[in-house]
């Protein structure tokens, strides 16, 4: 995108149809379109692969033995803390889900700015003779010179079935006639009402998933009640919210400085077996306790 832009600056100071056309070859078919633009569009492009990716990367966000070695393996490298090393995993794997959702915007900007640079040049190659200095005075002296001819060299046309004399593009079509619109009467569209109500309970839908630091505090609070610890195996999950803020009880410094304040209200010590909460979520155990 950068190439094309300064390509557009290069092509917009140059006054020379010629050099325009030139540096449009030289440039842009050689370098950005042959090499750069084709290179995205090729099959073994890791672009290309983008659904697969993103689909093993949501799958690894709840695969929690696989997320454990990898922040074991983080806690090695960064010679950090084990949570520090979780929420760097997770931090990653967003990061890179929010590259590949991004790709199909970013071609189709690439796209749309080829596309405007291509018909610049086209138009510039188009009136290129149309604009040549001197081509009136030109075309008189041509003309003038025609009429000096003799006329018994010219052979005298009688059909112009044969002969080409005129092009299509000569002829200048006639100006249509305007056609006075009729006028109408606008009517407000009604919205179907099932179609209202799709609407509002897909919006209810969207909330209820929504992940929020303040929702899984309230989930913790609402199991704490009284006590100061608990384990994974004395939660509930009796909605979807319960299942979303369970899932992202262990991972809450993921979800950015708000999840890394709620985070710190809470000590979270995980045991190396696994237990099934709810008959909906098997996982390694934990306590969690208020600091």
């Amino acid at each position: 995108m950068l190439g094309l832009r300064e390509l557009k600056i290069s092509l917009a100071a140059t006054k020379n149809p010629q050099e325009i056309v030139r540096n449009f070859f030289d440039h842009f078919v050689a370098h950005i379109l042959v090499s750069d633009y084709k290179t995205l569009k090729t099959k073994n492009n890791p672009f290309r692969f983008r659904r697969q990716i993103l689909t093993q990367l949501r799958e690894l966000q709840f695969d929690t033995p696989k997320v454990a070695l990898l922040s074991t393996h983080y806690q090695e490298q960064f010679e950090t803390s084990y949570d520090d090393a979780e929420a760097m995993v997770h931090s990653h794997i967003n990061r890179i889900i929010r590259i590949f959702e991004s790709v199909d915007q970013r071609l189709a900007t690439i796209d749309d700015f080829r596309y405007r640079l291509e018909k610049r040049v086209a138009d510039t190659v188009r009136y290129m003779d149309k604009t040549t200095p001197g081509m009136s005075a030109r075309l008189s002296r041509v003309i003038t010179d025609a009429a000096q001819l003799d006329q018994r060299k010219i052979p005298k046309l009688e059909t112009l079935e044969e002969t080409g004399f005129l092009a299509p593009g000569s002829v200048r079509s006639p100006i249509r006639r305007r056609v006075a619109t009729k006028p109408r009467v606008i009517q407000q569209e009604i919205i179907d009402p099932r179609v209202l109500e799709m609407r509002q309970l897909f919006k209810e839908y969207k909330a209820r998933r929504e992940v929020r630091p303040e929702k899984i505090e309230d989930y913790i609070e609402r199991h704490l009640l009284g006590e100061t610890q608990i384990s994974a195996g004395q939660f509930t999950i009796d909605s979807i919210e319960d299942y979303i803020c369970f899932s992202y009880l262990r991972h809450m410094r993921s979800l950015g400085k708000k999840g890394r304040t709620t985070a710190n209200k809470y000590d979270i010590q995980f045991s190396d077996k696994y237990v099934n909460v709810a008959d909906m979520v098997e996982c390694r155990d934990f306590s969690i306790q208020r600091r």
